[in-house]
Parts: C-alpha cells; sequence; structure tokens
C-alpha cells in the first residue's frame, strides 16, 4: 500500500489479518509520504500468526492514531516500522506495544518523532517471549506519558538503542 500527497481517514487499521485461514503466510508493506493519515481507532501491523509487515512514514507524514498501536500483535509475527524526515506518530489513546507478542523494530530516524502522552503503558516487548526494539538517530524523538516498559515480564526482550535524539 502506497499514500503520496494525500489525506487518509479510517476507524481502524490492521495488516496481516489471518480470520481463522490455516498457514496464512502474509507480507505487507505500507509506505506513507508526505500525507497525513487519521485513524481514530485501532492500529495492529502484523496482527496474526504467520504475518511480517513493514510500515513506513517519509517526509513530513503524519499518523495519527485514536487508541492502541500494536506493532507485531500475536505469536509468530514480525514488524517494523520506519518514521523518517520529519514525519511523526501522534497518538491519542489507547496503550502502545512495540512487540506486543511477537518481534518488532521501531526506527526513529532524522527528526522524526513518536507521540504517545496518552497516560497509558509504552511497552518495548509486552508479553509472551515477544521481542522488541527502539533505534534512535540523529534527533528523533520519542515522548511517553505513561510508564515506559523496555522488557515489560520475565519471558519477555526490550531493547531500546539510543544515539542522540530525546526519550521523554
Amino acid at each position: 500500500m502506497t499514500v503520496t500527497d494525500s489525506t487518509l481517514t479510517c476507524s481502524n487499521f490492521s495488516t496481516g489479518f489471518v480470520n481463522g485461514v490455516p498457514n496464512h503466510n502474509s507480507t505487507q508493506s505500507v509506505t506513507v509520504t508526505n500525507s497525513t493519515w487519521n485513524n481514530t481507532g485501532f492500529t495492529y501491523i502484523a496482527e496474526s500468526n504467520g504475518s511480517t509487515a513493514s510500515f513506513t512514514l517519509a517526509g513530513a507524514s503524519i499518523y495519527n492514531c485514536g487508541n492502541d498501536f500494536l506493532l507485531s500483535r500475536s505469536t509468530g509475527t514480525t514488524a517494523t516500522m520506519d518514521i523518517n524526515g520529519t514525519s511523526s506518530v501522534v497518538k491519542t489513546g489507547g496503550y502502545t506495544a512495540i512487540a506486543q507478542n511477537g518481534t518488532a523494530t521501531l526506527n526513529i530516524n532524522d527528526s522524526a518523532s513518536f507521540s504517545a502522552n496518552t497516560g497509558n503503558d509504552f511497552n518495548i516487548s509486552d508479553v509472551g517471549t515477544s521481542n522488541g526494539t527502539i533505534n534512535m538517530a540523529s534527533s528523533g524523538t520519542l515522548s511517553v506519558g505513561g510508564v515506559l516498559f523496555v522488557g515489560k515480564n520475565p519471558t519477555t526482550t526490550g531493547v531500546l538503542n539510543q544515539t542522540n535524539g530525546t526519550v521523554n
């Protein structure tokens, strides 16, 4: 899916939903460039087992999310999100999981930002045997309004790599 120089509005967004189909190993790629995406509901990137997804915000894109934001929602999923340029993710509700139950990487590059000032948990690796990583470079910003968990549970692995940039 490619969105360029556009405005997109939806009530929920998911990639890799299996819907009970056995052996449904799917790959999704989403690239948003110089666009605004308004999602009033949840965001699930690599939702169901067997799903691999990438989500890229480029240029000066804005992704507004009104509820939960989950990269790699289920066991057996892999998700990568790249936020580049001056792009941003702005959350206004729900919690965040970078690897809720699978493997996920969030890269915040350039002057990009991820803002989750909702008062809810921000989990880098949430439950099960999840493995979550955030890489921050240049002057990127990660803003968390609730508790920031890095490896929330005993069987999870969370990593925050910060080279410059700001976490607050």
